[in-house]
């Protein structure tokens, strides 16, 4: 045993392996797994203290049981716990050193400690070691896309949704990705499968509003048509959020420029008319940078 496993093996002595939840299970249904699928379940629902007692009670039946190890490691990084987590995969890494999991949730420890180009650096070797790994891509594509190295997010955020379809984050991600190579119209189509796929994700609604307002032109529609879904998407988001957004949110500013920009656009049409069809009228200037690229939300990493 190295010393490692044995400290771990020293600090899981005092778990026992019955549950203290009040639930009888007869010893045969005590499984690494089993007590493992319940530590899953319960970080899942948001109980990371209830998940850490089941993962170590997986590991009081079994200490190199590496996925509770994982739930364990997870479990306490939603407690802000970093060093404790990372010497819990330090252990997990030793048992199975070609995890993909393990710089998978590695990456989010970067993440939670500032170091976002150590976090790129565990995800891409996470889907070196599983490529298969839709979430490793998702969370690639998305760190990716805050550095706005947008030709590799799209190639990472392409292969995850094509590994799980049905991930909305991925498409929200993908939607950001070719916002940035101003590819507007597969955008729009990524948000829009994004919001389809889970009507709660306000993200999607948010990124929508911004696209429409900075995609100029975007193909097939007028100026007007245009800001007008701006405005109703910004619009949307808002309420979606309600009290919780910040008075500070760029969103409010965003709405309030989407708003004036569609008014000019307006009076623009009417004086048009006035003087005649076919009369060429100047487009006004912006009164915001056109590249909003990184005022997007946080991109969804999993």
């Amino acid at each position: 045993m190295t010393a490692a496993l044995l400290l771990l093996a020293l600090w899981l002595a005092p778990v026992k392996a019955q549950p203290t939840d009040g639930a009888f299970r007869p010893p045969s249904a005590a499984t690494p797994d089993r007590e493992t699928a319940r530590a899953a379940s319960a970080l899942r629902e948001g109980k990371a203290e209830r998940a850490i007692e089941e993962a170590r009670r997986a590991l009081a039946i079994s200490e190199r049981h590496v996925p509770a190890m994982l739930v364990l490691a997870r479990a306490y990084l939603s407690l802000g716990k970093l060093e404790l987590a990372g010497t819990i995969l330090d252990v997990a890494a030793a048992i199975e050193p070609k995890s993909a999991e393990v710089p998978f949730v590695r990456g989010f420890i970067a993440l939670a400690e500032g170091e976002q180009t150590a976090a790129i650096g565990h995800f891409k070797r996470a889907t070196g070691l599983d490529a298969k790994h839709a979430l490793a891509w998702n969370a690639l594509g998305a760190e990716l896309v805050l550095t706005k190295s947008y030709a590799g997010a799209r190639a990472a955020l392409e292969a995850a949704v094509q590994l799980a379809p049905r991930l909305a984050k991925a498409h929200l991600n993908l939607g950001c990705a070719l916002r940035g190579l101003k590819d507007y119209p597969r955008a729009e189509a990524e948000l829009l499968r994004a919001l389809a796929l889970d009507p709660e994700l306000s993200d999607a609604l948010y990124d929508l509003g911004i696209l429409y307002l900075d995609a100029d032109p975007f193909p097939g529609l007028e100026a007007v048509p245009r800001l007008e879904k701006a405005v109703d998407y910004l619009q949307r988001f808002r309420k979606r959020l309600g009290p919780a957004l910040p008075a500070d949110d760029p969103a409010h500013a965003y709405l309030m420029e989407a708003k004036r920009s569609l008014e000019r656009q307006r009076k623009l049409l009417e004086r048009q008319k006035a003087k005649g069809a076919g009369e060429k009228v100047p487009k006004p200037a912006p009164t915001l940078p056109a590249d909003r690229r990184g005022a997007a939300t946080p991109p969804g990493r999993g």
